[in-house]
């Protein structure tokens, strides 16, 4: 006995796309400990929705209504297919198809579809020109909907990709404007440092040879210098004859030589003394250009560490996202190209069912899925980010800075970088940072206390030389070891003077003025910071040295 095919029976293909869908989003996964299997759960929901798979009756449904709903092909071994409930028309379907089209439940969608349709067999007698129609209808919804989905997470998968390899390129662009912003200022003020101080020595050096000269020439004149005529002994009791013997014929002699000898030995004298000035005011002016340069250095080479480490850190980051997306888009590229075959095959069976081709042609349906491939980007190579090797007062620096100075204008003593090892203290748990023996707390919250408050609760004593001497540091090197480097991690940003500069500022507290810029003073007046000056609310955070 044979049937026509029914509308229902189409209208059953087209549920089963839903059906699957939203059984595949259903919150017990049937891969999880305690579910049942895949195929299971698939048959759960086929029968729950009154689909007879294997010999299993759909829940509600008596054997008299399941033969009603029952196409049997007797031309081959027969085989039951269970009908659809009625009611549901087709733009119903079309449109919880495409709710539930997007990626969940497609792959289990598919196959469930075209087990069904290859369950149909080869019914082409059996159509109609309404199941023709919804036949078509399913095509039409496969491409116009689930290909359309498939194509949007397509190029959200390409979109997400690019993006993550997109921070390759990020991490080096912030590498140059980071380069560009701060640590090449920082380089240039350190290179004009270390010329200054050169050159500094180069002029002490001179002078030095100056003075020399000048010594010698007072050495060589008091080697010369003659023997005085011999003076008439003075007597105990002068008397007019014995003057005016004396002052006539007894002294011209040794008055001559005294007058001569005196004029010229002050020459040499005072030569001598003004060169020696110069060279000691010159060499206290290169002492100070040495340390400048180095404390320059120091706050250079703390930059560029933050700097590279931060590249260091940015690239890391960058290689494991992309990494990770690359390898989650390769998964959903495979999975949707075999979304896409089986739609293909499955668009093939229903064509031969409708008798456009063989059915036998499906067999070795080959597909081309180029459509679904994924451009897979090449990372940007890392810019190079070099540290220095040393730092000042090492011996290698000292040698390579040092050695090529005058021999009569050398280096004096080396002022090694701040020590910027972060700590934890003990009481409160605040992380302090050690920079040149001082222990350097920084203020949290919205707004900065005095530094009494900020070391009391670190359970310390505030400092107030300390405040003081960073106060007048002109290059801020103590501030930003404290607030950047292997200090507090802060960006480093720029080192100005302030403007009211006796130290009364209280916006020009040390600390970051503003969130961003580091200030110093050139003078300390009588009301100047101390450890109870509570700074501006701008100035956040605020440092306080604490003992």
């Amino acid at each position: 006995m044979t049937h026509a095919l029914p509308e229902s029976m189409v209208k059953a293909c087209l549920f089963l796309v839903v059906a699957v869908a939203v059984a595949d989003g259903a919150t017990c996964a049937a891969s999880s400990p305690g579910c049942p299997s895949k195929m299971q759960a698939d048959a759960n929901t086929l029968l729950q929705t009154g689909v007879r798979i294997g010999d299993e009756l759909a829940p509600g449904r008596t054997d008299e209504e399941e033969e009603k709903n029952t196409y049997t092909d007797e031309a081959t071994d027969p085989h039951k297919v269970s009908w659809m409930q009625e009611g549901m028309n087709t733009q119903q379907l079309k449109e919880k198809l495409i709710d539930n089209s997007n990626g969940k439940g497609r792959h289990d969608t598919l196959i469930q579809l075209s087990r069904f349709v290859n369950t149909l067999g080869n019914a082409t007698k059996h159509l109609n020109s309404s199941n023709a129609a919804n036949l078509n209808e399913i095509i039409n919804i496969l491409r116009a909907v689930m290909y359309k989905s498939m194509t949007t997470d397509h190029g959200e998968d390409q979109n997400e990709l690019d993006k993550a390899f997109a921070g390759f390129t990020k991490c080096n662009t912030d590498l140059g404007k980071e380069t560009t912003d701060y640590v090449t200022p920082r380089k240039n003020t350190m290179v004009s440092a270390r010329r200054t101080h050169t050159t500094c020595r180069s002029a002490e050096a001179l002078l030095e040879t100056i003075k020399t000269q000048k010594w010698d020439d007072s050495e060589r004149l008091i080697a010369g210098i003659s023997t005085p005529p011999s003076v008439t002994p003075w007597p105990a009791s002068p008397t007019y004859g014995f003057l005016v013997s004396y002052f006539s014929t007894a002294s011209p002699g040794y008055s001559e030589w005294l007058v001569r000898q005196k004029q010229v030995f002050d020459t040499k004298k005072n030569a001598y003394v003004s060169a020696s000035t110069n060279w000691t005011t010159k060499k206290g002016r290169c002492d100070s250009d040495q340390t400048t340069f180095e404390s320059n250095f120091c706050v250079y080479k703390s930059v560029l560490d933050v700097t590279c480490l931060n590249h260091d850190s940015c690239h890391t980051s960058a290689s494991s996202g992309a990494i990770k997306t690359k390898a989650r888009v390769e998964g959903t590229e495979a999975a949707r190209k075999d979304a896409y075959k089986a739609g293909e095959e499955i668009v093939c069976r229903i064509n031969a069912l409708l008798a456009n081709h063989a059915y036998s042609e499906c067999d070795t349906l080959t597909v081309n899925t180029s459509n679904y491939s994924i451009v897979y980007p090449t990372a940007d190579a890392k810019d190079s980010c070099v540290k220095e090797a040393e730092e000042p007062c090492s011996t290698t620096w000292v040698d390579t800075e040092y050695n090529g100075l005058p021999s009569n204008a050398p280096d004096t003593t080396c002022t090694p970088c701040p020590s910027t090892a972060p700590t934890v203290a003990p009481t409160t748990g605040a992380t302090s940072v050690l920079v040149g023996g001082m222990r350097w707390y920084k203020s949290a919250g919205g707004s900065a206390p005095s530094c009494n408050t900020v070391c009391t609760g670190a359970g310390k004593t505030c400092n107030a030389a300390s405040i003081r001497s960073v106060t007048l540091e002109s290059s801020c090197a103590t501030q930003i070891a404290v607030l950047t480097g292997y200090g507090y991690g802060l960006s480093p940003d720029r080192c100005y003077g302030c403007r009211q500069s006796d130290s009364t500022n209280r916006y020009c507290f040390p600390g970051r003025a503003g969130g961003a810029s580091m200030l110093y003073h050139t003078s300390f007046a009588a009301g100047g910071f101390n450890c109870a000056t509570v700074p501006d609310r701008r100035t956040n955070p605020s440092i306080c040295p604490c003992t």
